[in-house]
């Protein structure tokens, strides 16, 4: 080995720190960026193939390697639409807000960004976390199905719904109460009802005593008029109802009245249920941890519309770093296979995953890469001053 070729060595060496300090710097600088993924650099020995017997010195090589699959810390935000994944796999982001575009994966979840579809008339705005791609999801039928499993099936989420919720048509209730076993023969509670187109009727049950331990049932509605016919209704002795426990309100809706008593002297309702539901505006979107997008109105009803997948990698350090946190898939990593979020991770609403970067990990690497650097600056010194010796042989 001549002295020229440890020049070679340390540079090689001088090289190989400095592109280790540059990971290093980058992955603090991105301590706190959401789903950054750190990058760290493994040493690869460098040697010509030797004759049997001979000694060759080697060099160095860096080589830098994303560690995809290590998760990042979780940070409380409080924000609904900030979302962390617990657990393995990545979000779904597309350039195209329907099935075909180009796809990209990260676990930034931070919603706080508009996607804008310039292309519709009205530039429907979608969710994402960055401005020029979209979060994309399975829809749900109105059965509750999740309508597809793969990428063509994907679609984005828009950022609200111009559509409110029409309403729901009550089709059962129940009544608690409380008829006077004396006292008085009638009773009367005010009940509701919604139609359907999602309005509130008010709704009366009227009950009057005609023989002892019978009653006549029957109802009308807010202007006064009749509501079907009339039902007898018994109570035994103790004051519990004997028959019939459901009575049909003019074919509206049928209600339960197995919990009403005959006691006392005042009659009193006590509870009241029913299953329909009023009109209303869209107000905002709740994503439950097994990744069911759900629309939320203003009368309380909540829709479920949308399932959020997570792509799943055979080898997702093969995954290639683009900027952003974003990733791309390469023959390393392996084409993507879709889950339901839930199956194989959790997603925690109001939460964002930084990176997993760890700053005392960095400082310590970063002393360690100082010194090595400094090291084979010496080597390159030390094989200066040896060239200067035999130069200067007389």
């Amino acid at each position: 080995m001549s002295t020229m070729t440890t020049f070679d060595y340390g540079v090689a060496a001088m090289l190989a720190h400095s592109e280790a300090m540059g990971a290093i710097s980058q992955n603090i600088a991105n301590m706190r960026t959401a789903g950054y993924k750190r990058a760290d650099v493994q040493f690869a020995s460098m040697i010509a193939n030797p004759l049997p017997g001979d000694h060759v010195a080697g060099s160095v090589v860096a080589q830098t390697k994303r560690l995809v699959d290590m998760a990042g810390t979780f940070e409380r935000t409080g924000r609904a639409l900030d979302l962390a994944l617990d657990g393995p796999g990545m979000f779904v982001y597309s350039t195209t807000p329907a099935a075909g575009g180009e796809l990209f994966y990260s676990r930034n979840g931070a919603l706080g960004s508009t996607a804008l579809d310039a292309a519709t008339a009205n530039g429907v705005s979608y969710l994402s976390a960055y401005d020029d791609l979209y979060l994309m999801a399975w829809p749900i039928d109105a059965t509750g199905k999740v309508s597809g499993t793969g990428a063509s099936d994907l679609t984005a989420i828009p950022q609200s719904l111009a559509e409110g919720f029409t309403g729901r048509a009550t089709s059962s209730a129940s009544l608690t109460a409380t008829i006077p076993a004396s006292g008085t023969a009638t009773a009367s509670f005010e009940l509701f009802r919604y139609d359907d187109a999602g309005l509130e009727r008010r709704i009366f049950s009227d009950w009057t005593n005609t023989a002892p331990n019978t009653w006549t049932a029957s109802f009308r509605d807010g202007a006064g008029a009749p509501v079907g016919g009339t039902t007898t209704v018994t109570f035994d002795g103790a004051g519990s109802l004997l028959s019939p426990s459901t009575l049909d309100v003019g074919g509206l809706f049928s209600l339960d009245v197995s919990k009403v008593r005959q006691l006392g002297v005042v009659p009193a309702k006590t509870a009241f249920a029913q299953d329909g539901l009023g009109s209303g505006d869209f107000l905002n979107w709740d994503i439950a941890p097994g990744g069911v997008v759900s629309a939320v109105f203003g009368s309380g009803a909540v829709t479920p519309l949308y399932q959020l997948p997570v792509a799943l990698f055979s080898n997702m350090n093969g995954l290639a770093a683009e900027s952003r946190g974003l990733f791309a898939v390469t023959s390393q990593s392996g084409a993507p296979s879709f889950e339901a979020a839930g199956k194989t991770a959790a997603i925690v609403s109001g939460s964002q995953e930084l990176s997993n970067v760890s700053l005392e990990d960095s400082f310590s690497q970063m002393i360690v890469t100082q010194r090595a650097y400094a090291s084979a600056a010496q080597i390159v010194q030390t094989a200066d001053e040896m060239s200067k010796t035999v130069r200067d042989l007389r």
